[in-house]
């Protein structure tokens, strides 16, 4: 059975005070959902409001004129991230 978790619900919760210091073992967060339901600004406010550093996965697909990158480039950034400490992910990646 799939949640739903509504924007309003999110933004209750990141009024906490220090939400680091309540979710100190929170090391890898991967955010996934549609085009437009709010996956960047959830993950930008948690990497604020934690520190852990934020990985939008288009950043890594598209290189600067726009054009993707080829599979073992993007497969060899991915697992970088993937095999670091913390991260924060934003997105799928190619499908």
């Amino acid at each position: 059975m799939e949640k739903n978790i509504s924007h309003s619900y999110l933004e209750n919760i990141f009024k906490i005070d220090s939400i680091k210091d309540r979710y100190v073992n929170i090391r890898k967060v991967a955010v996934f959902g549609k085009p437009g339901s709010g996956k960047s600004t959830l993950s930008k406010k948690l990497a604020l409001t934690t520190g852990i550093q934020l990985y939008p996965l288009d950043s890594i697909v598209y290189k600067e004129d726009g054009r993707m990158v080829d599979k073992r480039t993007y497969g060899r950034m991915h697992e970088n991230i993937l095999s670091s400490e913390c991260w924060i992910i934003d997105g799928i990646g190619p499908i």
